[in-house]
C-alpha cells in the first residue's frame, strides 16, 4: 500500500538514524544531544524552537498543544509528560524519542489537525489509539473515517521476542505467535476499531531491530551493547 502522506507535501515525518546520533537527555550528555538534535532538525529545514518535546510514560494520557509550548525541548526538565500529542497548528513540530516502540503519527485533512502517540506493549493493553483518536474527535471533531495514520520503524514481529510474565494480559496473548509478539498487527487492529478505514492506514514494516538503521533497546540487551541510545521522530505540519 502506498504511504498515505504521499500526496500531502505539507507534511513532514521524519526519523533519526544511527549515523545521525543519540536524541536522548537521559542516555547522554545534554550538551551533544543538543548539537544533534540541532543538527538533525535543520537537515529537514526545520528550526530548533518550533520543536515540542515529550517525556514519555508508557501510559494513555493525550495533550493537546499550540505554540505556546514550543521550545520544551531542552534538558531542563521542561519537557511534557505525556504519550500523544495533538495540534491544529502550523509550523508546531512533535518530537519524541524510541527505540523499538512505535511512533503513530495521525492527520485529519479534513480539519488540519495532527498527532504523535507513542505506542509500546504497555499502553496498547491500555488502548492507547483508541484514547487517541477520541481525543481528536473531542478536541477537533476529528472522525476515525477522515484520519490518516503512518507507522514509525519500529521492533518487528520477526525480532520480538518479549518475556511475557503470568499477569500479561489476554490482548497481547491475542498477538503472540512462536513467542514473538507482534505489534503491528495489534496497533492496525485497534486502529481498525477505533473506527479507521484499512487503506488510511500504512506501515512500511521498518524494524529497528534488524534494519540496522535505527537504534534498538532489544539489540542493546541482547549484544550487550555500551549504549542504550535512542532515535528521534518528528512530526508536523509545515504552513
Amino acid at each position: 500500500m502506498m504511504n498515505v502522506f504521499k500526496n500531502h507535501p505539507d507534511l513532514v515525518f521524519a526519523f533519526s538514524k544511527i549515523k545521525d546520533g543519540n536524541m536522548s537527555f537521559f542516555k547522554s550528555e545534554a550538551d551533544k544531544i543538543l548539537e544533534n538534535r540541532k543538527k538533525f532538525l535543520a537537515s529537514l529545514g526545520l528550526d530548533f524552537n518550533s520543536v515540542v518535546n515529550v517525556e514519555l510514560e508508557n501510559n494513555i494520557k493525550i495533550k493537546c498543544i499550540d505554540s505556546s509550548d514550543l521550545g520544551k525541548i531542552t534538558p531542563k526538565g521542561n519537557f511534557i509528560k505525556t504519550d500523544g500529542l495533538l495540534t491544529n497548528q502550523r509550523d508546531v513540530y512533535l518530537f519524541m524519542v524510541i527505540a523499538d516502540c512505535l511512533a503513530l503519527a495521525f492527520y485529519d485533512l479534513k480539519h488540519q489537525t495532527i498527532g504523535l502517540i507513542h505506542v509500546s506493549r504497555i499502553n496498547l493493553e491500555k488502548e492507547i489509539i483508541k484514547e487517541a483518536v477520541k481525543s481528536m474527535e473531542i478536541n477537533f471533531n476529528s472522525k476515525p473515517q477522515d484520519l490518516l495514520v503512518e507507522f514509525s520503524p519500529s521492533i518487528g514481529p520477526c525480532c520480538y521476542k518479549p518475556f511475557i510474565s503470568n499477569e500479561s494480559g489476554v490482548k497481547l496473548r491475542n498477538y503472540l505467535k512462536d513467542d514473538s509478539l507482534d505489534i503491528w498487527s495489534w496497533a492496525k487492529d485497534q486502529l481498525k476499531e477505533a473506527g479507521l478505514l484499512s487503506e488510511n492506514i500504512h506501515n512500511s514494516q521498518v524494524c529497528t531491530y534488524c534494519s540496522g538503521e535505527y537504534f534498538s533497546h532489544k539489540r542493546y540487551l541482547n549484544e550487550n551493547l555500551e549504549n542504550d541510545f535512542r532515535f528521534a521522530a518528528v512530526f508536523g505540519l509545515k504552513k
